[in-house]
């Protein structure tokens, strides 16, 4: 992704996918988070979009360093102010690593335009972030080829942790698991 120096919406997919193959040939455990930013509609209104992408920005800049190095976390934005994450871990070691990013999220400082944008983000507030974590256990070979197994899998967590974010989202600023 041009803008946040993640993996685009495609690469990550990719990405996913053999993490959950080797998930599934190891008989382990894979994690997914979506982080979606909170109020982020209002900060396009009120920063305008150009002034947005660039807390979008520092945001993919946040993530990038929070997960360098970490080879059990593959980490793309989905578009807007949507990032998804795939772990091969379990869902307490991806909250982990989410609770960090989260709890760093307030003190990004993005390169604004001009001192109205850098008035108008401080009135919004911290940034702020919600959460869905889920995760899935491959204990045995259900639909018959890795394949399948796979791609019902990816169906399973991602929905499993749409859920979760949405209920992330009334609270706003958490993570649900």
């Amino acid at each position: 992704d041009q803008l946040t120096q993640l993996l685009n919406k495609r690469a990550y997919q990719d990405q996913t996918r053999r993490r959950l193959l080797a998930a599934c040939i190891q008989r382990s455990v894979a994690s997914v988070a979506i982080m979606d930013l909170d109020n982020f509609k209002k900060m396009n209104t009120d920063l305008g979009y150009l002034d947005a992408d660039r807390v979008v920005a520092s945001v993919g800049r946040l993530i990038c360093e929070s997960v360098k190095g970490n080879k059990r976390v593959v980490a793309g934005r989905f578009g807007g102010d949507e990032f998804m994450f795939t772990f091969d871990a379990d869902a307490d070691a991806a909250k982990d690593v989410m609770q960090g990013i989260l709890s760093r999220l307030s003190d990004i400082k993005p390169c604004f335009t001009g001192k109205d944008a850098v008035d108008k983000f401080r009135n919004l507030g911290a940034c702020k972030a919600s959460i869905g974590i889920a995760e899935y256990r491959f204990d045995a070979l259900r639909y018959g080829n890795y394949d399948s197994e796979v791609e019902r899998a990816a169906e399973d967590v991602i929905t499993k942790a749409n859920k979760a974010l949405t209920k992330a989202k009334e609270r706003k600023n958490c993570i649900e698991v």
